[in-house]
Order: C-alpha cells, then structure tokens, then sequence
C-alpha cells in the first residue's frame, strides 16, 4: 500500500537546536582557528589515503586507512612527523641541528578536532565504497575531494548528559551552533490521538507543484490550506549573478577577493535561509494540524534533468520539505502516507474518477467533461491523494495476514504479486520503498504495525 512514516510512541526523541551566535572579532578568532584546523585535518587524512593507494599499486602489502579510527590513528601518527613540521637551530658557531616539530600548531585547537574530521572523511570513504560497490542506493557518489569551504563545521562533545554533540559552522558572516541532543517526547496532549475510535479521521492530501508550493484538501476537495511558493532563489537570482561576477573580476590574493567571496557567501545565506524558514513553517503546520497526511513520492532525482524545470525544482526543495514533515509527523504521533508513484492524482477527476489522457502544465483548471467538474488543478490532484490513501488504508485493514493463508498482493516475487493500487501493506522485503522500515507485530490488535523508519 504504502509507506507508512509516522505513529511512532517512543520515550525520547532526537532533535537539534540551531543557534544564531554574535561574537565579538577576538571571540570569533576561536571558531576560524578551529574550523580551519578541521578542514587541515580532512584534507591532510584525504592525502594519507591517496597516498598510500599509490603506493599499493607498488606494494599489494601497504595498508590503506579507510574507516575513521584508522584515519583518526594515522592522522595521530603524522602529526608527529617531520613532514609535518620542522625547523633549523643555528649555534653559535654556525653548525645547524634539524628539529622535528611536528605539527606545531597541534595544541592550540580541541584534539577531537581533528578526530572528528577524520571520522568524517572515514564516512565519505564509506559511502563512496558502498555507492561503487551497488549496495548504497542513489546516484553514484565520487570519490571524497579537498575541502575548501572555510564554512566546515567544528563538532565538539558537550559536557551535559542529554547533549549529544555540538556543531559549531559559519553561514556566510553568521557563526551559528547546532546542539544535537535527546529531548523527551512531546505531552500527550499536543501529540494526536488516531486509534482511540473505531473510525480514525480521513487523510489529508498534500499536493506539491512549482507555481504553487503545496496545496492540501480532503478526499470530499475541501481545501484546508494553499501556500504561494517563496522562490528565494529566483528572486535573488539577479543579485547573485552581480556578486558572482564581481568575485570573478577580482585579482586571486587580493583584499578585494576576499571581501567580493564574503559578500557572495552571505547572498548564497540568505538563500538557503529563507527557503528553511519557509520550509519549517509549512511542515510544522501541517504536522500540528493534521493526524493523517499523504504525499506523492515524487522522483525528484529523475525530475531535475529536465533543463528547463531544474532550477524551479531545486528552488522549491521537496526532498528536504517532505524530510521536515516525515520527522514532525513522527514526533507529533501523527501518520504519512507516501502514494504510489505512479497514481495519476494530476489527471483523475476527484468526483467520478475519469482518468484524462493528457493535461499540460499551462492548465490551471481540471475539467472534466464527464461529471462537468471544474476545480483547481492542484485541489483536484490534492483530493485525489486524500482519497487514494483513504482507500488505502481501508483496504490494508480488512485484508488478511500473510500467515493466516490469505492473498497476498503487491509483494514482490511472491504469488499474487504485480500492481496492486491500495490492495496490501508494503512489506519490509519489497523492492522500491524508499524508506526501510522496522515491524512488529501487535499481539493485542492482531495485525501489524511500523514502530520505526530510517
């Protein structure tokens, strides 16, 4: 049936919290001296690792550091070397003495500076080994490359027991800390209530476009909210553009080079954080006023290679909306429902159900000319979903269980198997579920029931 992403009773909850910092220019020195050292200690690792798969190719024997506790010991191991530091000590009498050093400048930053970094690198190297290898899903990912944004984070443990960790990064001239930490779950009585009743409230269908960012009815076409799409990028496009271009006419090395990469740096900012705090408001909204939401699985990746829509797409950010609104639903006890990818929510009419064989994207309208329906496109497609999930849902409770010898469908591989819209719940062993999820089954309500998703 479906993906179910939501309903998950757990005692603790992790979330982060994201501060805005405003350090004086002696303060902020500290932050720029650790981050640096961080992507020194990445790009140093990154090298370690390059250099010894060339020196493989010489020798099968050579070990290569590939997890982060490897990195973090060879990383230890040079930093006490002469290619890390060095210098030359002249007597009086005109004889120099070579002096290893080693890295000087170790002391001056946190030691789980650099071990952090190199954990990081060790999960790059990992993911990159899985992406080749066809175990990672995705695109393929490259090999990791040198860090040369100066924004790289800083994590650093923090002394109180339910803070995990503690990031600090820099967003174009904003120094910013992130505090990842285990909260308890929200009260009782803010989380929503859907398995009290015998009849559980009908779904809501979110329906994401580009003119307008999200449009969400019921199964019956009542609209409960329409929100404009934001745009930040195509707005601020024109001054983006002007600071790119002056970055580009200034002399590498240069005063001038460095305050036009600033004032780039604060435009991209200002981008990313506009389009988050629109994003947190609609998926916060949505999660806090609705108990059962469906969304369509849309195929972002494939979606963006249309030239033409690629920019709008990426400007809109639905990955990331549908992200936000999978963890607060979650949070909230509230249920999301993924549609089947390939349900026509766009070109059915919500009333009698007629599927039309095209409709262009200039159209605004659906019109039917079965029923003479005449709604909003993106009310008719929102229905659709609401109605689709609703369906869904029924049907997936009044089916059999496996084990009990009753049919089953939509199973891959299994008897019975094919497409079935809304005819059985999505087992962990299906093939094309973008989330994997964890079951358990329900001893006092007979059936099964996801507790938790990744």
């Amino acid at each position: 049936m479906s993906h179910v992403l939501g309903t998950l009773a757990r005692v603790m909850r992790a979330t982060t919290f994201r501060f805005a910092l405003d350090p004086t220019p002696a303060q902020a020195a500290m932050p720029a001296r650790h981050t640096g050292a961080s992507r020194y200690a990445y790009n140093q690792s990154l090298r370690l690792v390059l250099d010894a798969l060339a020196a493989k190719e010489i020798d099968p024997a050579v070990v290569v550091p590939w997890s982060g506790f490897d990195l973090i010991n060879a990383f230890n191991a040079w930093k006490k070397t002469e290619d890390a530091g060095r210098v030359f000590v002249v007597a009086a009498d005109g004889t120099s003495t070579k002096r290893v050093t080693g890295l000087a400048w170790r002391h001056e930053v946190a030691a789980q500076v650099f071990e952090e970094a190199a954990v990081d690198l060790g999960r790059a190297l990992a993911a990159y080994s899985q992406s080749r290898s066809g175990s990672r899903k995705g695109q393929r990912l490259l090999r990791p490359v040198a860090q040369t944004d100066p924004d790289t984070g800083e994590p650093v443990v923090a002394p109180r027991a339910n803070v995990l960790s503690a990031t600090v990064s820099r967003h174009g001239a904003r120094w910013y800390v992130s505090l990842n930490l285990q909260a308890p779950d929200f009260h009782a009585k803010r989380r929503h209530q859907l398995h009290r009743g015998d009849s559980p409230p009908g779904f809501v269908g979110v329906d994401r476009g580009l003119a307008l960012f999200a449009v969400a009815a019921t199964s019956d076409g009542t609209e409960v909210g329409r929100w404009q799409a934001p745009k930040p990028l195509n707005r601020r496009l024109g001054r983006l553009r002007r600071r790119s271009r002056a970055l580009s006419r200034t002399k590498p090395g240069s005063r001038n080079r460095v305050k036009a990469a600033r004032h780039l740096s604060q435009e991209h900012a200002r981008i990313a954080n506009l389009r988050r705090s629109f994003l947190h408001e609609i998926s916060g909204h949505l999660a806090k006023t609705h108990g059962r939401l469906v969304v369509e699985d849309l195929a972002v990746a494939n979606l963006v290679r249309n030239k033409h829509l690629a920019r709008a797409i990426a400007d809109a950010a639905w990955a990331e909306f549908g992200r936000q609104l999978r963890y607060k639903s979650t949070w909230l006890g509230a249920e999301v429902v993924i549609c089947d990818r390939w349900f026509p929510s766009t070109k059915t009419c919500s009333r009698c159900g007629i599927v039309k064989h095209r409709i262009g994207l200039a159209e605004r309208t659906f019109d039917c000319g079965q029923c003479d329906l005449i709604m909003d496109r993106d009310r008719n497609a929102a229905a659709n979903l609401a109605a689709w999930a609703d369906a869904a849902s029924m049907a997936a409770a009044q089916a059999p269980a496996r084990r009990a010898g009753g049919r089953t469908t939509n199973a891959h591989g299994a008897e019975g198997g094919g497409r079935h819209p809304g005819d059985g719940a999505t087992g962990r062993n299906e093939v094309g579920t973008e989330a994997q999820v964890a079951w358990a089954e329900d001893t006092r309500a007979g059936c099964c029931r996801v507790i938790s998703a990744r």
